[in-house]
This record gives structure tokens, C-alpha cells and sequence, in this order.
């Protein structure tokens, strides 16, 4: 049986806040720049970002199955307002990942305290020609996630949000570059696949990638049956993020962050 959610034991579960951590900036990445709002977005400034890979491949991989499949869907781990994430023991393999993309998401944005970090976990055998995740090319725009908290912190519709992904092997593709005709290009069927394939790469096992609500990706078909760990870390940003974005409570980052 695969582990859910509902299994989890969270009077195990370790506590922690990210460490400081500095990182640069390239110039192509200013499209995650939370001070754009949805209503001034552009789809044609978004593409996938690397900020580094798996600290540990061989825990994040361990595939001697102690621990069954697992299926994590929609996982708090951080409420928006504290620092503090809670990551259960069922889960330890990926912590040094979840904490590097918590760092990541801390030091680059200023208005991280301020989010609901939501964990998503798939772990479990991908025959060969199958897919684990959707095949489509599609973009992730947190509205279903965002019904879960809309009762006491609401998710701000207008504010971009932040999607980590990590996998192992049978790898996302990923929009590598801004393209003026997105959805034309991934949302329609008739899409061309020779200008997909140029605008888009797979990415490495193990690498860390980051995306908002405006990066097109997609599953990929295994070439070979395999064990397949997939992870996905989504900030979701509150009313109280995009009040203090328009009000100037939080100052934009400059190239080399720190926090």
C-alpha cells in the first residue's frame, strides 16, 4: 500500500526554519519576481529554473521498499505567518532537498513567512512506456490548492506562486525559454511538437527546478521500467503578501540574496 497523507504520524514529524543561505540571481530569471502581479504578467516571460540538485541522491533513492510506494497529495508543511516547517519521519529521506528548496524560496523571496509551503510526494514503479505524472503539457495555477486555505488565511488569486520539482529519473519537461505564442505552442493540440521540443528540455535526475503558474511542463514516458521518487514543494502566497506588495512592505531582491 502506498503511504498517504492520513498515515502520517506527525508526533514524529521534525521541526525546523530554514538556514541563511546566499544565492545569485542569473539576469534571465527576473520573471519570478513576486512584484508582478497577474494582471501585468506576461506569458511570454516564463521558463524553467535550475537552482541546483538533490544534496543526497542516495537517501532520496533509496529504493529497497521498507517503506512502500507513497502518494502525498497537497501536504501542509508550512503555514503562511511562521518560518516554521514540520516535515513527518515517514518523509526523511527527501529533507535535505525540502530544506534546500526551503532556503532557496527564502532567501529569493521576501515575502516567503507570509506563504503556505504544500508538499506533493510520489513514490512508486513507472513500467516501461508508462507515465507517472500528466503527460499533458500543462501549467500549475494553484486555484484547487488554494481552496483548502481559504477559510482562514485566503491564497491571494493576483500574486505568482513558486512550484519546486525534483524526480529522480523518467524526468519533467520543462518550457526552457520565454515564447511569445505559450499557450498556442503547449496549450493548444495542434502545437508544434519540433518548436516544443526547441523551447523546452528535460530535466536532469536529481535537479531541482523551479517554475510559477506561467511555465508549461509535462510528464515523460519511461523508457525503461523503474522506481521512480517525485517531489514538489508549492508557495502559495496570501492576501497579506500581495497588500504588502502593493504597499511596498516588501522590498524587491536585489541579483545576490541574502537573507
Amino acid at each position: 500500500m502506498a503511504l498517504r497523507k492520513e498515515d502520517i504520524n506527525w508526533s514524529k514529524a521534525e521541526i525546523w526554519t530554514p538556514q541563511a543561505r546566499s544565492i545569485v540571481i542569473p539576469d534571465h530569471s527576473e520573471e519570478f519576481d513576486e512584484h508582478c502581479l497577474r494582471d501585468h504578467f506576461t506569458r511570454a516571460g516564463c521558463s524553467g529554473l535550475s537552482i541546483g540538485h538533490v544534496p543526497n541522491p542516495d537517501q532520496f533513492s533509496n529504493n529497497i521498499l521498507t517503506d512502500g510506494y507513497a502518494d502525498i497529495y497537497r501536504m501542509p508543511i508550512k503555514d503562511a505567518g511562521s518560518n516554521e516547517y514540520r516535515l513527518p519521519a515517514e518523509l526523511a529521506r527527501y529533507a535535505d532537498t525540502i530544506k534546500l528548496i526551503a532556503e532557496d524560496q527564502h532567501a529569493r523571496s521576501p515575502a516567503a513567512q507570509y506563504k503556505h509551503a504544500v508538499l506533493y510526494v510520489t513514490r512508486n514503479y513507472v513500467s516501461r512506456q508508462s507515465f507517472q505524472r500528466t503527460p499533458s503539457w500543462h501549467c500549475d495555477d494553484g486555484e484547487s490548492v488554494a481552496v483548502k486555505f481559504q477559510s482562514d488565511n485566503p491564497v491571494a488569486p493576483n500574486v505568482p506562486i513558486h512550484v519546486y520539482i525534483a524526480s529522480d529519473c523518467i524526468t519533467t519537461q520543462v518550457q526552457s525559454k520565454p515564447v511569445a505564442n505559450a499557450y498556442s505552442l503547449f496549450g493548444h493540440p495542434h502545437g508544434s511538437m519540433a518548436e516544443q521540443d526547441q523551447c523546452s528540455r528535460k530535466l536532469d535526475p536529481y535537479e531541482i527546478a523551479l517554475m510559477n503558474n506561467y511555465v508549461w511542463h509535462r510528464g515523460t514516458r519511461a523508457e525503461e521500467g523503474a522506481m521512480r521518487n517525485f517531489i514538489s514543494v508549492m508557495y502559495l502566497p496570501t492576501a497579506t503578501v500581495e497588500n504588502g506588495l502593493s504597499n511596498g512592505l516588501f522590498a524587491p531582491k536585489t541579483r545576490s540574496l541574502e537573507f
